[in-house]
């Protein structure tokens, strides 16, 4: 990750945003960490130039990126780790 103390957050109503939304809060948050404009169009150019799952990989190998899905998982992942017996959090959607 090339800024992990740059940390991004998608709120939960850009869950199913379009990427630019998503690439929009990264480069916004790159510019207010101190980022070079030069630096951050690099990123956009990188995270614009293919797909919606690109988009995403390219917003975690800059940021420490997290959308709603991933926090879910790692506090579903914290809680199994504590429970008795093997037991398990099921999510529901």
């Amino acid at each position: 990750m090339k800024y992990p103390d740059v940390k991004v957050s998608v709120d939960k109503t850009l869950k199913h945003g379009s990427a630019l939304d998503i690439i929009g809060q990264v480069r916004t948050a790159l510019r207010n960490a101190g980022v070079s404009y030069l630096e951050c169009d690099k990123f956009f150019k990188d995270a614009i130039s293919s797909d919606y799952q690109h988009a995403l990989q390219v917003c975690r190998e800059w940021v420490d990126y997290s959308s709603p899905e991933t926090r879910i998982e790692a506090v579903s992942a914290d809680l199994d780790a504590h429970l008795p017996h093997g037991g398990s959090v099921r999510r529901y959607n």
